[in-house]
């Protein structure tokens, strides 16, 4: 019996700072065309490192009336404030914005800044706020859009300002960092010059809803003031989603008013920080809330849900949600009385015919009342546990690594069992009311202070000081007498529960190698009295038990502390950024049959950027590397897209579109009228958080000032990324280039000795191989077709062939293809060349060299000229071989110059281009025509 009384005050004081430091993580229409699906980093619950996950932007959602609740516009929001955490991928203060960072500017937002709380280590007073903008269109009128972002968990020390109630009014620690937050929003809106009308993104979520829910409040009540005079702001304009809310409004404030409709608070009562601070001690939030679907569960929506939950988070689903997690299997608990008598053994079984409430969230009302019970009202809180549980929250936040070693320590210590039973003793006293001591209960709390005083002998053997408790037991015994009301042995009870607590929290931090000056502060006899009397309401209070004292160890109080212990592991679950995460899923139509991002979209993706002259309409047509068109876009806007990862990005300094890493992609443009066009392709990594590669031109093409006309075919050619090991290295190697209408492919053949021949050609962009076919030319009786004698990598674009036979004239083509996906495509084939083995057969000979008269021209749109050459043979007095025509002509790109089977160029629109002239045998020049 005693030594499960120890155990109880052990555990009581696991259970307490457990809590203290657990994590704080109307149907819109079809926007299928303006919505972006990306991947950012977050840091989740229970990891203890960031991990990514996919998310939908729609800047369609911050537009139109911002008072309904909508699903889609909670969702990203709240994805927006996760990511605001503090980042665990770096040890850099300045840098743990990081995430937060990369999910606006990948949205398009520009000037992303911080206040200085952001950028240095956290301490009590310090709160992190960060701001970004971009310029949107809502019903043809142009606004600056504004999201203003307080830190929503990894607040260290930060978050201990949970406990500052202050003595009257909203939350005093919310209040002042609410007002933080804002006086860096009107900084910055002072120091971008942001003017005019503006619309405003406020997101918070757990410590940072509590802060998003009053600086809400203080714009509403005081636009101008919170936000200064040089911008405008429609409350239709204000766009405010607080997840897992605590109480931070003065109730006395009519937090109700419609005016604060515009704030929506997304709540789940089985979360145990939105249960706090209690509405006993006069507490609300402003604005209406909404309850997550929680009375779906174990339904096909709940399923639904949880499938949402494991992809997310597998490690928290496994490990956590399904180890004792589920707050939904809530189950009040009492001491298995049997086997601590027979067997010695503390244990817990369900206990059901409970006085306790069986769910979850009713026990967490009765928690809130048991804090606000230990306080006895706002001022008692405000005089006792404004400082003391603001000290204990900013030991545990900053001292986790150490938290083991206090825990362990304090289950060994000697003083456990007497801190509890002394707990138990002053509890019960204080909590009978006006119960007079008869002989019974006397002999009863007689036996309880008895095992008392067994247990203080037992310290003084162990050469334990006891003086102290010793005389305090001996007050507690000389005030005990029959017929005094009991409630008056409360506080002598107290001043030894908070003797004893000092104790153990002394010699449990002095082991864990604490400071001793805050060992001093943590343990004074102010916060010791504060900190005990809240542990001892929270572990055994029952509002309903006022009437009835027992002394029996496995009574109702006990029954209490069982089921606080058995069911720990499910009262942050409720919280937890996944959980919250998932149920906005399931109500978020966007979400419906969404595929987890894959290796290639945690890589990054490519960003297309084309900028374009005014009064010139742009289409580009998207193609992926099987060649089948997957979306359109027109002057930056998507118009359709098939592949939910193919988007458009809206931003201040040009739309971009965004291409996948893991494909091969063709992107076909066309205009309006003659222009010249600016593309840029920026390779986005996602881990980084920034373009890491910038292409702006290819071997024949600088991009910027691009010409274009209308009548030629130009195409962006974008290669996929190589993955390694299931891995894709952005910066790598991918290759980008433009071509202007079909690429051009010539090949000769030049003979080598009596029985072999060189072929060369001109390297595609964009070929992974080339194929050789080659075969006797026909004769009178005979026609023959050319078959593949060869396979060469795209690196090489010459190949030497031996063993023909001598005297012999063949024929060969070269083909160009590129692998897209398990096949490849054909990009371009060259015209049959021929030549004779010894470059001679019979009268025939081999062209040995070619000269043309001009080998570039300037024309005029419309005008024409005509190509002239000359062919050396390679043995004078033979006649060239005449399977083709003496010269053959092919333009690079029509649209700019055609030109005929006799050399008759024509210039048919504004550019440049070459002309390539070839003899029988595939040996070339080029002509360089300019048409102005």
């Amino acid at each position: 019996m005693k030594r499960s009384v120890g155990m109880i005050g052990m555990i009581a004081l696991i259970i307490l700072a457990a809590s203290a430091f657990a994590p704080a993580a109307s149907q819109a229409a079809d926007r299928s065309t303006t919505q972006t699906r990306g991947v950012y980093w977050f840091d989740p619950h229970y990891v203890g490192d960031d991990i990514t996950d996919t998310y939908i932007y729609d800047d369609a959602l911050l537009t139109g009336d911002s008072r309904p609740y909508d699903p889609q516009r909670a969702t990203m929001t709240y994805e927006l404030a996760v990511a605001s955490i503090s980042s665990e991928r770096t040890g850099d203060y300045a840098l743990k914005s990081q995430n937060l960072r990369a999910y606006l500017e990948d949205n398009g937002f520009v000037d992303f800044d911080t206040n200085e709380d952001y950028r240095t280590k956290m301490r009590p007073d310090t709160m992190g706020a960060a701001c970004a903008h971009k310029k949107i269109t809502d019903n043809g009128k142009e606004y600056t859009l504004l999201a203003i972002v307080p830190r929503s968990a990894g607040y260290e020390a930060e978050w201990n300002g949970n406990f500052t109630l202050g003595e009257s009014g909203d939350h005093k620690n919310y209040s002042q960092s609410a007002d933080k937050v804002l006086a860096f929003a009107k900084q910055y809106i002072q120091q971008y010059g942001i003017s005019g009308d503006i619309k405003v993104w406020l997101a918070g979520y757990s410590r940072g809803a509590g802060v998003t829910n009053l600086a809400a409040k203080k714009i509403i009540d005081d636009t101008d003031g919170a936000l200064g005079t040089g911008v405008t702001l429609a409350m239709n304009d204000f766009y405010c989603y607080a997840y897992g809310t605590p109480r931070a409004a003065d109730a006395s404030q009519d937090p109700h008013d419609p005016k604060y409709d515009y704030i929506h608070n997304m709540l789940e009562p089985y979360d145990i920080i939105a249960s706090l601070p209690p509405t006993e001690l006069g507490f609300d939030r402003y604005g209406p809330c909404f309850e997550y679907q929680t009375g779906a569960y174990g339904s096909e929506k709940y399923e639904r849900m949880m499938g949402f939950f494991r992809e997310t988070n597998p490690m928290l689903y496994r490990d956590y949600y399904l180890e004792g997690g589920n707050p939904f299997e809530f189950q009040p608990m009492k001491i298995d009385e049997n086997a601590l008598i027979k067997e010695g053994k503390f244990s817990f079984v369900p206990d059901d015919d409970s006085y306790l409430p069986d769910t979850q969230a009713e026990f967490f009302e009765l928690f809130a009342n048991s804090v606000a019970a230990a306080a006895g009202s706002r001022e008692g809180y405000h005089l006792n546990y404004d400082d003391s549980l603001a000290h204990f929250g900013s030991y545990v936040m900053t001292h986790l690594g150490q938290m083991g070693d206090l825990f362990g320590v304090i289950s060994q210590s000697r003083y456990s069992v007497p801190m509890a039973v002394s707990m138990y003793v002053a509890f019960s006293t204080e909590r009978s009311g006006d119960i007079v001591i008869d002989e019974e209960l006397c002999n009863g709390l007689a036996g309880a202070l008895s095992e008392l005083k067994e247990q203080i002998a037992r310290l003084k053997e162990y050469g334990v000081d006891t003086t102290e408790i010793e005389a305090e037991c001996a007050a507690l015994e000389e005030a005990l007498k029959p017929g005094m009301q009991i409630k008056d042995l409360a506080d002598v009870a107290w001043n030894m529960s908070a003797n004893l607590y000092a104790r153990v929290m002394r010699e449990a931090m002095e082991a864990a190698g604490a400071d001793p000056g805050l060992i001093d502060q943590m343990t004074s006899e102010k916060e010791s009295k504060a900190m005990c009397r809240m542990l001892a309401y929270v572990l055994l209070y029952d509002k309903t038990q006022t009437e009835e004292v027992s002394f029996d160890y496995a009574n109702q109080q006990f029954c209490h502390l069982a089921t606080v212990l058995s069911n720990g592991g499910r009262y942050m679950m409720g919280h937890t950024n996944e959980f919250i995460l998932s149920w906005l899923r399931e109500e978020d139509p966007s979400y419906d049959g969404i595929a987890k991002e894959n290796a290639a979209q945690k890589a990054g993706y490519r960003r297309v950027f084309i900028d374009q002259p005014a009064g010139t309409d742009v289409t580009a047509v998207i193609k992926d590397g099987s060649g089948n068109p997957i979306a359109r876009i027109q002057n930056g806007s998507l118009i359709s897209s098939t592949d939910p990862w193919v988007a458009v990005t809206s931003c201040d300094t040009g739309n971009w579109l965004r291409l996948p890493v893991d494909d091969t992609y063709t992107v076909d443009l066309s205009v309006s009228r003659d222009a010249a066009l600016s593309l840029r392709v920026a390779e986005y990594s996602v881990d980084e958080g920034k373009e890491v590669r910038n292409v702006t031109g290819d071997k024949r093409y600088k991009w910027q000032d691009l010409s274009i006309n209308t009548k030629e075919k130009v195409t962006l050619h974008v290669s996929e990324v190589k993955a390694s090991k299931g891995q894709y290295e952005l910066a790598s190697g991918a290759y980008y280039y433009i071509t202007k209408g079909s690429p051009v492919l010539v090949a000769k053949g030049i003979a080598r000795g009596k029985k072999a021949v060189k072929i060369s050609w001109n390297g595609v962009p964009g070929a992974d191989r080339y194929v050789v076919y080659m075969s006797k030319c026909n004769n009178e009786t005979k026609k023959v077709a050319m078959k593949k004698v060869k396979t060469i990598s795209a690196k090489k674009t010459s190949w030497k062939k031996s063993g023909l036979k001598k005297d012999s004239i063949y024929k060969f083509r070269v083909v160009a293809q590129q692998k897209r996906g398990s096949n490849y495509v054909t990009l371009a084939t060259s015209r049959n060349g021929h030549f004779a083995t010894g470059n001679v057969r019979g009268s025939f000979t081999n062209p040995k060299a070619l000269k043309l008269r001009k080998t570039s021209l300037s024309m005029k749109t419309g005008k024409t000229a005509y190509i002239k050459g000359t062919i050396r043979k390679a043995k004078a007095g033979k006649k060239l071989i005449s399977h083709e025509k003496r010269l053959r002509f092919i333009s690079e790109d029509p649209a700019v110059a055609a030109v005929s089977a006799g050399g008759k160029v024509t210039a048919a629109g504004m550019g440049s281009c070459r002309i390539y002239v070839q003899a029988v045998n595939g040996m070339w020049k080029t002509v360089k025509v300019t048409v102005r």
